[in-house]
């Protein structure tokens, strides 16, 4: 009896795996067709759509087609007109070509060639009339113009510095002018220049005092004790007497300077 039950439990529990095994080899085909299924029907839903919306591009194009067929006659009308004036375009661009690089040089040639001489005679016609209506005033002017150049030939002009100035700009703006310039740097006092007898009677002596370096008084001094025309750059009130006035002048700022120191010359001379 014990061999039997023995042998009934080894028949069973060989038999185990084998259904295990039988159940799981039938559940994993069905799972894939599960999957199968469903994307078969995601196919033909994706296929109707594209249908459906084919017939509608269908429809669309039909409906275009019939609302272009009575525009077609303008379309082409405008198709030949536009190759009419391209070619009219072409033509007229041929042309202009042609006229540019045949008979346009030619022609400003031709007028280039004669405006020398009518812009000469023009020119000179324009400057008689002018010297003819207004002689009076430019005569004026040139004996004015030569009267300055005679001055400045006559007077030398004595620049006083002080030691420990700098004048590069009045130095300067005399030579532009046409002056005969005398540096007198490195002066202590106006008494020394006085006494160094490089000052001569013709002279234009400018005093100047931009850096304060010499006390109105000690100017007033100066030009007192020479009689040459002075003149000063510098701040502060000069008192003079009524001789040494009138041929004295003066510039408180540079812009004045040329202008003020031929006003003094032309009233001397």
């Amino acid at each position: 009896m014990k061999a039997l039950i023995v042998v009934f439990a080894s028949v069973l529990f060989c038999n185990t795996p084998v259904t295990a095994q039988s159940q799981q080899a039938a559940t994993v085909p069905k799972e894939q067709l599960v999957v199968l299924e469903r994307e078969n029907r995601f196919l033909r839903e994706d296929l109707n759509r594209t249908q459906a919306d084919l017939a509608k591009l269908q429809k669309n194009h039909d409906e275009l087609s019939k609302a272009l067929d009575g525009y077609k006659p303008i379309l082409e009308y405008w198709q030949w007109l536009l190759g009419v004036f391209g070619f009219l375009s072409l033509s007229a661009l041929i042309t202009a070509g042609w006229l540019w690089f045949k008979k346009i040089p030619k022609a400003v040639k031709d007028m280039l060639d004669r405006v020398p001489g009518l812009a000469q005679e023009q020119y000179d016609a324009q400057i008689k009339q002018v010297f003819t209506d207004r002689r009076a005033e430019l005569l004026a002017v040139l004996k004015e113009y030569d009267a300055d150049q005679e001055v400045k030939k006559k007077h030398r002009v004595v620049l006083l510095t002080h030691r420990d100035g700098i004048d590069d700009y009045h130095h300067t703006q005399l030579i532009k002018h046409g002056f005969s310039v005398y540096p007198y740097t490195k002066v202590d006092t106006l008494a020394a220049a006085v006494n160094a007898g490089d000052i001569k009677p013709d002279d234009i002596i400018v005093i100047n005092n931009e850096g304060k370096h010499w006390l109105p008084e000690e100017v007033q001094k100066f030009i007192h004790n020479n009689p040459q025309c002075c003149f000063y750059i510098g701040r502060g009130e000069i008192s003079l007497d009524s001789e040494a006035i009138s041929r004295f002048a003066a510039a408180n700022f540079r812009p004045q300077f040329i202008g003020n120191l031929m006003n003094i010359l032309r009233y001397r001379n």
